[in-house]
């Protein structure tokens, strides 16, 4: 078992009202949050249960519209600050970031990673994760490293 510091606790405590989680989504994916549903907290008044439930709401639905599994977790759960489902949240929501930016339009020097006999096309028709794989294998290959 892995213990949290200080600044593991303080990451977790930051996502309890759902609004970090909203901007990782938006910046994964931009646009998906419209920020003007989330309850905002205030230099008089912090938010309130019932905000941070509809806070957590919008994380959850949100997250599901860009394809993170959320099987099992609730806006509780966030609220609760259960780590293992938090953590395995962000990881989802940024990897989907992450993987959606890996393509040829975003890197034309992608077409290095074509196979004898491949086709472009053929490669663009390779998910995103298969594509980093084939790119990580390249330069392993690059630099005369033998295991791939």
């Amino acid at each position: 078992m892995f213990a949290f510091s200080f600044y593991d606790n303080y990451t977790l405590i930051a996502t309890i009202d759902g609004l970090i989680l909203c901007k990782l989504i938006n910046d994964s994916v931009p646009d998906t949050i419209d920020t003007r549903v989330l309850n905002l907290p205030n230099s008089k008044k912090p938010l309130n249960a019932f905000q941070i439930t509809e806070n957590n709401n919008v994380v959850i639905t949100s997250s599901k519209a860009i394809g993170c599994s959320v099987v099992n977790i609730g806006s509780s759960d966030i609220a609760d600050g259960r780590e293992h489902l938090i953590l395995g949240l962000i990881w989802q929501i940024i990897r989907r970031g992450l993987l959606s930016r890996v393509s040829l339009k975003e890197h034309p020097e992608l077409y290095r990673l074509l196979e004898d006999g491949e086709t472009i096309e053929e490669l663009l028709k390779l998910p995103p994760d298969q594509i980093l794989l084939r790119w990580f294998n390249y330069h392993l290959k690059a630099a005369g490293w033998h295991r791939r």
